[in-house]
């Protein structure tokens, strides 16, 4: 199973869902399961649903053989723990989906370390679905037990909307 979370971010992500979708029509991705936020595009080559609890975000993950995301650090840092090989696709202000560029420089970041795949736009999103079947990510985390981290990873399951 491929799972697909795009953040819960007031932004959209029509870019990576489209993609993700074209994908999965042409048999590149089978048996995906995404989770679209306010994208306004309704997958028609997926199972999908808008938002996730917590836990189903979780278990979603959990289920995944790889996941596709957004390059926001809760997620990431969620998939590190679960050492889930990942493919980022960062969200990008040129596009309208976020505030500034920073989850470029975080992807760009744990590329540097082996612990993800960047897309750094959707048309290098194929390459990188080919390549990780067999790609062998760093899984070690770079704050393990950390109280901060564990902290603001809390707060984030909290906040997060139901």
């Amino acid at each position: 199973m491929v799972f697909v979370t795009i953040g819960s971010s007031k932004f959209g992500f029509i870019r990576l869902i489209v993609e993700v979708d074209r994908l999965a029509g042409a048999g590149l991705l089978s048996d995906v399961v995404a989770q679209i936020g306010e994208t306004e595009y309704e997958p028609r080559n997926c199972t999908w649903q808008r938002f996730l609890t917590p836990s189903e975000f979780c278990a979603g993950m959990q289920s995944a053989d790889f996941v596709i995301c957004h390059a926001g650090y809760g997620t990431l840092e969620e998939g590190m723990r679960q050492r889930k090989k990942m493919i980022a696709v960062p969200r990008q202000i040129e596009h309208k989906e976020a505030p500034d560029d920073h989850q470029i420089e975080i992807a760009r970041l744990l590329k540097t370390n082996n612990r993800i795949l960047l897309a750094r736009d959707v048309d290098e999103l194929a390459a990188c679905v080919q390549a990780v079947r067999t790609w062998i990510p760093s899984f070690a985390s770079p704050r393990v037990d950390n109280p901060i981290v564990d902290y603001i990873r809390q707060f984030i399951i909290r906040e997060m909307p139901a």
